[in-house]
């Protein structure tokens, strides 16, 4: 049996294992439970109780996670059967929504429905009238300049957007879009609008679904808060340094910063990098399962993908080589929304809160001081909330990360009450490099886990903890996080 620091064994015969809420399920993956790692428990011992995280956000239909509920589907069915059934759903009176996101998770949205199945994931099906039928069509934003140039030159080299009366059509869209909402014309968020004109709607069901498409899936794009788009470049290289530290450090080295090549991902839901085909395919699966915070994910999963090119890259020519990374035809799109579930299933949840808090993605004004948190990180946190659904044995709770946790207080202390899959680190550690490495050679064992490091929750009492995440980081260990205000919060739930 493996075993960690102070020859701890993972999953110790004395912990009492904790079944599922459901003891004839399995977990998805079709793995059995895992042991944990945990450490001998004396009687005097407090070993909190798992708790449900009340501020828990759910997971998006298309993730699959270990121990939870697969999504409904139906049996499978040829393109023409699909057709068939979603022309029959969207014929009726009142659609019901659920049944066609549910069929259209059997294969791809047929073409010749994509505008009705996209109407109603917007909910503007019923919007028959022109909303552009009262304006005078005047030309005069304050940048008027800029979106004419960004509508020429918008897919310059697809025949769709060759013809002036489609790039009239777009300049006249969104300047009235910004003028109705009084909001600032942005760079590159033409490349938002325009896959729209390409899924057989008019003028006025263009102008409708671009609405509804910020309204729903990226709320806070207009919002002119400078904090707002920079909490979802730092997110988006967390959620990098989360799942490759080698990559991302390699990127931060040449001081290449996301706001330098991620941008039009992120705010034109990948959009402007690929080829329209395949920005329709993409955008099926974000708005059936109405979750565009998928697309931070997939944005990592495109970096992670060319991981080699980018290592090739010199320093002069990396920040060119981030901005072109493609992929050029549905089997690499397959792959990488496939990384990306797999990405978004493994990241501690509360990363999804501070996305749906803080960033473009968000519906909510972020508080300063939530943007002073996340400049300050230097890894993901983890909620102690979070961290208490991890059992030590047995299933995980449904949507669960399984979690080593690392605690780095006293003996004491430790001894008093820890988290249940905690494994104490002597915090002097930082102290005697040659054992701080001999610790992290045993943890070399578990690399894959996802290790959590947790202090007291004082921090001028755990100013060793950043330094032995670090350690761990620059050894090239992945899944690294911290315990957001470290044990003291257990008791504050």
């Amino acid at each position: 049996i493996p075993k960690g620091p102070q020859g701890m064994e993972i999953g110790a015969e004395d912990e009492v294992p904790v079944e599922s809420e459901d003891p004839q399920q399995e977990p998805a993956s079709g793995l059995k439970p895992e042991k944990a790692v945990g450490a001998p428990s004396p009687t005097t011992q407090e070993t909190l109780p798992v708790t449900e995280d009340p501020e828990e956000t759910k997971r998006p239909a298309t993730a699959v996670v270990e121990g939870e509920e697969p999504t409904p589907t139906l049996q499978p069915m040829d393109a023409q059967q699909l057709e068939e059934r979603l022309r029959k759903e969207l014929s009726r009176g009142m659609v019901d929504v659920e049944k066609i996101r549910v069929l259209c998770r059997v294969q791809n949205v047929p073409d010749a429905l994509r505008a009705d199945v996209w109407k109603v994931m917007f909910g503007v099906e019923k919007q028959t009238a022109n909303p552009l039928a009262s304006w005078d069509g005047t030309l005069d934003l304050p940048n008027q300049d800029e979106l004419s140039q960004d509508c020429e030159g918008t897919r310059a080299t697809e025949d769709e957007f060759r013809i002036e009366e489609r790039r009239a059509s777009l300049e006249q869209l969104l300047t009235f879009y910004c003028k109705r909402r009084s909001v600032s014309y942005i760079r590159g968020v033409v490349e938002l609008m325009a896959p729209l004109f390409h899924v057989n709607l008019s003028g006025g069901a263009v102008f409708n679904c671009f609405y509804a498409l910020v309204q729903k899936h990226i709320p806070r794009l207009f919002c002119g808060d400078p904090h707002t788009l920079e909490n979802t470049y730092l997110l988006f290289r967390l959620v990098l340094l989360y799942h490759d530290p080698e990559l991302c450090r390699h990127i931060d080295q040449y001081g290449v910063h996301p706001s330098h090549y991620a941008g039009p991902w992120l705010m034109t839901l990948l959009a402007k990098p690929l080829p329209i085909r395949l920005v329709l395919l993409l955008w099926d699966m974000y708005f059936v399962s109405g979750d565009a915070i998928l697309n931070v994910f997939v944005s990592v999963a495109l970096v992670i993908h060319h991981r080699e090119t980018i290592f090739r890259a010199g320093k002069a020519n990396l920040r060119n080589v981030l901005t072109s990374l493609r992929v050029e035809d549905e089997k690499d799109l397959w792959g990488l929304t496939t990384i990306a579930k797999l990405l978004d299933a493994n990241t501690p949840r509360t990363l999804r809160l501070m996305l749906r808090s803080a960033s473009i993605y968000s519906s909510e004004t972020p508080k300063v001081t939530l943007h002073e948190h996340i400049a300050s990180l230097f890894c993901l946190t983890v909620s102690v909330a979070e961290l208490q659904r991890t059992r030590p044995k047995g299933y995980l709770l449904h949507g669960a990360v399984r979690y080593v946790v690392l605690d780095c207080r006293s003996e004491q202390e430790f001894q008093c009450g820890r988290l249940p899959t905690a494994v104490r680190l002597e915090p002097d550690l930082v102290n005697n490099p040659e054992e701080l490495l001999k610790t992290m050679s045993e943890f070399e064992k578990m690399k894959g886990q996802h290790f959590c490091f947790s202090g007291r929750g004082v921090p001028t009492e755990d100013t060793h903890v950043p330094i032995l995440v670090l350690q761990f980081l620059q050894k090239g260990f992945k899944h690294v996080s911290m315990a957001e205000e470290g044990y003291l919060a257990c008791h504050r739930l």
